[in-house]
């Protein structure tokens, strides 16, 4: 295949006329296996060679499993046998093959050379190519960014490693499990590099299997690009859209504050998140709200849902011919829509006479293969009384009351009901039932159904052939983030108030009971939960974190070294990824903090091994979000004797607070000048953030000194020297 950089083949099989020397020595060792046993793998997506076996998937292991034909299976044991005898010798080396001894390959010129490296092959044009240590296999492929129908055909860098900066590259690995792109650095095992790795974010190294996202209505799609001023402005108040049609009303302390000014949008809540769905018909004298609007004047439901803002924004927000649009959309495929319809025509003919909806929680389809469900699986109608065999968590929607329910957090239907933008086919939310997929042998995990952590994890990843709705909408996809993180908080802590006879409470009880002695305050009273320190964010796993940095300093005495790195909305990584898909840095801030989880470990690497800043003994590092949700970390270094910096002269050659000279360093010259600079503040603008009753709060501008100073009542004076 060509490229750019001229021709690249997969070698995935030999010709039986070949000399096996000139391949086998051809590929280095890595592991356990040769690149050569890994890329006997054949696959109708490629262009291979075919070694005169029949057309398997792995033909060294078929041979083991004694799954191919005998007259195979000697070929492939010789080749197997050669293999696994060269591997110990293999050598990395450039080697040259006579591609006329290889069978005819589509678009390669026979007469033509290829060279064969260590880790692709590459015909001798203008430029080599280098990529990874072997070969993409069936498990994972690392596909190209330019014509992503077309797997298996190119090979790129891992990651673009320059002088001056990192670059970890694109999400162009295909997990070889469930499909999701994946970013190289998000691989199990880092210890090795490897064409082959197996990734756990998305489906847990393929124990979560669930069906993907049908592609929604081609309007939908349309209201979702951003190219065009509808577009632009649905996308803008997709909340608020969406609340119009939801069916059940989001409950939390939305805090607004947070975007008071120019900054990037951010949805941030306060306190419990719940969803409550009131009854089918609004009380006398009240205007129908929610899964009411299906159900009750139906004839200007238009106008109803125009309406249900407040009348002083309600011109200048929403739109009708979208909302009309929305209501076609929603009106056929919604299999949530179809029930509460089904409730509307009876009420039509016999105004109910005691009529319930029935929200049906448990499903007879198999999760991980459905998740489409009929209407007659999402609700049902309930005339006179309740039926006594009726599920426990079954949600009863009432003819006509003033009273509110709580959805609980696992029905199957609690994203459906107020996402009908993110999911218009009413597909189901998360389900307890979901078996998880064995996928090896003598697993010791004892669960058995994927948990809600699982399920999230597996949808907030990106597929060929699912529908991207979820992550191009904006605002509401923020929303959705918040809520499933504040659904995964309560199950983890419903799981801890269910099981505190597992955590040994009585050890708890011990202590309050001592410490509550004389006590009679009724804030006291009452049954206690007990909140284990391995639940991240509690009590006790701040307190054992704290503890644990004051055993490290009183082994290794005072940190030496203070670091803080913060996320960077323009890191190359983060523009490709945005620009290719018309996004803005805070539309994605799950893409966000997996980038800065790399940048991150790359950093800990390379002051733990590589030593930049010196031997290093210990260090304590913490992860925190900032006011609009960017990740930053704080980093302690607790360096060796040897490399501590004893006097400001040390400090002044590990830390800088001057402007890099253009000339010599052009690349740094540009960072520090477009991302550390302070200000303007003072008299240049008195509003900025840091301006305190008329002065910097960070006490800018600061003096220049030729030397670093520390002082015992003040900040340390870095070194500083005027500029000409």
């Amino acid at each position: 295949m060509k490229t750019d950089e001229g021709w690249i083949i997969f070698i995935t099989g030999m010709h039986e006329e070949a000399q096996k020397d000139d391949l086998q020595t051809a590929f280095h060792e890595y592991g356990e296996k040769t690149a050569f046993q890994d890329n006997l793998n054949l696959d109708s997506r490629t262009s291979c060679v075919k070694n005169n076996l029949s057309p398997c998937s792995n033909p060294i292991a078929e041979v083991v499993n004694n799954s191919i034909p005998s007259e195979d299976s000697k070929n492939a044991r010789k080749i197997r046998k050669s293999i696994i005898g060269q591997r110990k010798n293999a050598k990395k080396f450039t080697h040259t093959l006579n591609i006329s001894r290889m069978p005819n390959l589509t678009g390669i010129d026979p007469d033509e050379t290829i060279t064969v490296r260590p880790t692709v092959a590459v015909l001798s044009k203008e430029k080599s190519v280098s990529g990874l240590d072997c070969c993409p296999s069936s498990t994972s492929t690392h596909v190209s960014q330019q014509n992503n129908n077309s797997s298996y055909h190119t090979v790129s860098d891992i990651a673009s490693v320059s002088e001056d900066y990192w670059d970890v590259g694109d999400p162009t690995f295909i997990c070889g499990r469930c499909g999701a792109n994946m970013w190289y650095e998000e691989r199990l095992k880092k210890d090795r590099k490897s064409c082959m790795p197996e990734f756990g974010l998305c489906c847990s190294n393929g124990k979560v299997q669930l069906p993907l996202l049908k592609m929604p209505p081609n309007t939908l799609l349309q209201l979702h690009d951003n190219s065009i001023i509808r577009s632009q402005h649905f996308l803008r108040y997709i909340r608020t859209y969406n609340m119009i049609f939801s069916f059940t009303s989001f409950g939390a302390r939305v805090d607004g504050s947070v975007n008071e000014g120019s900054g990037p949008y951010c949805f941030r809540v306060g306190g419990q998140v719940h969803h409550l769905i009131g009854s089918l018909i609004p009380p006398d004298s009240q205007s129908p709200k929610f899964a009411q609007l299906y159900i009750y004047d139906t004839e200007n439901e238009i106008d109803n849902r125009l309406g249900f803002l407040s009348p002083a924004n309600n011109e200048d927000i929403l739109d009708p011919d979208i909302v009309k649009s929305l209501k076609e959309i929603l009106d056929k495929p919604n299999s949530i829509a179809q029930s509460f319809q089904y409730a509307r025509d009876r009420y039509k003919e016999d105004s109910f006479n005691g009529v319930k909806l029935r929200l049906i929680r448990k499903h007879g389809s198999d999760g991980r293969v459905y998740n489409l469900p009929s209407a007659s699986e999402v609700a049902a109608l309930i005339v006179g009384d309740i039926d006594n065999a009726m599920g426990d968590r079954d949600i009863i929607v009432e003819t006509q009351t003033g009273l509110l329910q709580h959805i609980d957090v696992k029905h199957p239907l609690y994203l459906g009901l107020q996402y009908p933008l993110l999911f218009p086919y009413g597909e189901d939310g998360y389900r307890d039932d979901v078996q998880r997929t064995s996928t090896s042998r003598g697993s010791t995990n004892p669960r058995s159904t994927i948990s809600m952590k699982e399920f999230f994890s597996f949808r907030l990843q990106i597929r060929s052939g699912e529908s991207q709705v979820l992550h191009h909408s904006r605002k509401l996809f923020q929303q959705f983030l918040v809520d499933a993180y504040t659904m995964v908080e309560y199950d983890r802590l419903n799981f801890i108030r269910h099981n505190q006879n597992q955590l040994r409470e009585e050890l708890y009880k011990n202590i309050i009971h001592a410490w509550n002695q004389g006590e009679d305050a009724a804030a006291r009273t009452g049954k206690r939960i007990i909140i284990p320190s391995s639940f991240t964010g509690g009590p006790r796993y701040m307190a054992e974190n704290c503890k644990d940095a004051f055993a490290i300093c009183r082994w290794a005495g005072y940190p030496h070294i203070f670091i803080t790195i913060t996320y960077n909305p323009k890191w190359p990584e983060i523009t490709r990824f945005l620009k290719a898909r018309n996004l803005n840095p805070e539309d994605r801030p799950d893409i966000l903090c997996r980038v800065f989880k790399f940048k991150l470990d790359q950093l800990l690497h390379d002051l733990k091994k590589e030593h930049v800043l010196g031997r290093v003994n210990a260090y304590v590092c913490t992860i925190e979000f900032q006011k609009r949700g960017l990740p930053h970390a704080y980093i302690l270094l607790f360096l060796h004797p040897s490399n501590k910096p004893d006097s400001g002269l040390d400090i002044d050659k590990l830390i800088s607070a001057e402007i890099p000279n253009r000339e010599t360093h052009p690349a740094l010259f540009v960072a520090v000048i477009s991302y550390m600079m302070h200000g303007p503040c003072g008299p240049n603008n008195y509003k900025s953030p840091c301006m305190k009753e008329g002065k910097c709060s960070k006490n800018f501008p600061r003096v220049f000194v030729p030397v670093q100073l520390s002082t015992m009542t003040d900040f340390i004076i870095t070194r500083e020297e005027i500029m000409g």
